[in-house]
């Protein structure tokens, strides 16, 4: 019989998210995931049966608590359309809780061409975004919806590459700027 996890889950998908959003996949080692989530080897294999199975379930850790959290938080605070540009603002502005950037986009550029099972989280997660931004297009009335749908996508995703690249201050208002005339 199996003995029962010493350990909380959430929380240890939390501490190894953090770990892979700082260093990448590529830059972490069993030993940081060791060290930094403070369970052992045997724990962390038996758990999440090794460090590309870890990855996939922090992936989708990650999608659940930042990002569709976010999301939801914006939209119910201000309604989808007036979601857009907050989201916008929020990651320029980012947070000192959070490591800068996004793990999804991290992911798209170090991993989703190499791993299918990783690319196509990452695939998930940026189709969901370009739905919630078709969803408040549409609901301001904007027209061609779905392509500007996939511009802000792409301006999201480059906002996220700039956020961990210092001295873009500028080049983050500026996309910001564009998003809400795009929106208005």
């Amino acid at each position: 019989m199996p003995r029962p996890k010493a350990y909380d889950e959430t929380e240890i998908l939390d501490r190894a998210t953090r770990i892979f959003w700082v260093q990448g996949y590529d830059g972490t080692s069993i030993t940081d995931l060791v060290a930094g989530t403070g369970i052992g080897r045997a724990s962390l294999y038996a758990g999440f049966r090794d460090k590309h199975g870890l990855f996939l379930r922090c992936l989708a850790h990650y999608d659940n608590h930042y990002g569709s959290a976010l999301l939801d938080g914006l939209q119910a605070q201000v309604g989808r359309a007036a979601a857009i540009p907050a989201l916008f603002e929020a990651a320029a502005r980012g947070t000192p809780d959070r490591p800068c950037g996004c793990l999804m986009v991290q992911t798209a550029q170090e991993r989703a061409a190499q791993d299918t099972e990783a690319g196509a989280q990452v695939a998930h997660m940026f189709g969901r975004v370009e739905r919630f931004f078709q969803g408040g297009l549409t609901e301001a009335g904007v027209a061609d919806a779905e392509g500007r749908a996939r511009v802000l996508l792409g301006l999201l995703i480059g906002l996220r590459v700039l956020d961990r690249t210092p001295g873009q201050d500028a080049a983050k208002a500026a996309i910001v700027a564009s998003v809400r005339e795009m929106v208005s």
